[in-house]
């Protein structure tokens, strides 16, 4: 029987699969409003319409941590230049 039918909950269970943390990080941007009203602004990517999982869905930027990515000292060792 089709589970998106079946009308018995246990039916509805996945059978139990260990998960692994997957390391991941995010960015919350947030700024006074430039009208001068007293607001914030909190800055949103759109994600592709296309993908699986939240496709269209506004959401903070950020990720998955990706070996390749740069440890949180890396800012500060370039501030001079990436500042501005």
């Amino acid at each position: 029987m089709d589970e998106a039918r079946s009308n018995r909950p246990e039916d509805w269970v996945k059978p139990e699969v260990e998960r692994v943390a997957v390391p991941a990080a995010t960015v919350v941007l947030v700024r006074n409003a430039i009208d001068g009203d007293g607001g914030i602004e909190v800055l949103l990517a759109r994600r592709n319409s296309k993908i699986y999982f939240a496709g269209g869905a506004w959401v903070f930027p950020g990720g998955r941590i990706d070996a390749e990515d740069h440890g949180p000292s890396f800012a500060g060792d370039h501030f001079d230049e990436t500042h501005a």
